[in-house]
């Protein structure tokens, strides 16, 4: 009980009745003429539990804050894409990835276990079932055709290299932080076909190291065959760490197909199939180890409200 309370505490993070009537209970607990041994496990869970209710309290109001900062901004629409359009490049690529994160987990911390299950993301009622992973995959074609139109909206070749440059200096600076959500995005925009069109003279103009390094991150980060050398190499990330939520898909996806095929096939006892629902029970007790600690980056308004509003 007291290992499922420190790691699985988000179980019941949204159900405030829940969290009171089990607190109730185990407060008592106290109550009953039992040994030291038991009153002291009892104790030892009730402390662990306030501790896990108070940091949740901590995290719902910093996540408001959070949210309302961003909102207070008198101008959005036209007049923020023009200011984006103009000054983005002014700032330098780690103060850009560093907003980055706040956002992406921001976003990635409120996916909930059960938009996991059962292919949610893809059903009719995704919207509701799985409202927080469409937000992210969609910001995720956003971010992409955004990094593409700034990129092909410099005129000149020396002004196309720049800012080709530029983004792949961010993907490395997203690399720091290890907010691999935000390197997909942006490996998106830099590998769209019109910008892969770029002239030669361009792309030749680029650091060789450069675009081996995009290179790399493209065939480690977007290539199917590599997924899954991908989550081995996650789960050796100490967070904070920002997944894009499509590794999480995927592997849900797998286990899930492998768990139906040997539970409905008559050539295997149903048992067969019980190594499946553990795997599915890693991937979501792997999704809140990565969601239990958030970047403690300095907020920057004017950024974050811009890429806000991508």
């Amino acid at each position: 009980f007291i290992y499922w309370l420190d790691s699985h505490f988000y179980d019941i993070a949204d159900d405030g009745p829940l969290r009171d009537a089990l607190l109730e209970f185990i407060s008592s607990l106290n109550g009953l003429n039992s040994g030291e041994w038991l009153k002291g496990a009892i104790k030892q869970i009730e402390n662990l539990f306030r501790k896990k209710y108070d940091e949740l309290n901590k995290e719902i109001i910093r996540a408001r804050d959070f949210t309302l900062m961003i909102e207070k901004t008198p101008e959005t629409g036209p007049i923020y894409l023009k200011f984006l359009k103009k000054s983005l490049f002014e700032f330098p690529p780690e103060d850009i990835a560093r907003q980055m994160a706040l956002i992406d987990y921001e976003n990635f911390r409120k996916v909930k276990p059960s938009e996991l299950l059962k292919r949610n993301w893809e059903s009719e009622k995704a919207k509701e079932l799985a409202k927080n992973i469409l937000i992210i995959t969609e910001r995720t074609k956003l971010f992409g055709n955004w990094v593409t139109f700034l990129i092909l909206e410099g005129k000149a070749e020396k002004e196309l290299q720049k800012r080709t440059v530029y983004f792949i200096d961010l993907l490395q600076k997203l690399e720091d932080v290890h907010n691999i959500c935000g390197m997909i995005d942006v490996i998106g925009g830099l590998k769209d076909f019109h910008v892969k069109r770029l002239d030669e003279k361009i792309w030749n103009s680029i650091p060789p190291k450069k675009i081996e390094y995009l290179e790399k991150k493209y065939r480690e980060l977007i290539l199917p065959t590599t997924l899954g050398l991908l989550t081995k190499e996650l789960r050796l990330i100490e967070p904070p760490c920002v997944p894009h939520i499509r590794l999480y898909c995927n592997e849900m996806y797998g286990f899930t197909e492998q768990y139906e095929r040997k539970k409905h096939n008559p050539k295997y006892p149903s048992v067969i199939a019980i190594p499946y629902c553990a795997k599915m029970a890693e991937t979501l007790e792997f999704l809140g180890y990565n969601q239990k600690k958030g970047y403690d980056f300095e907020p920057n308004c004017e950024l974050l409200r811009i890429l806000t509003y991508i």
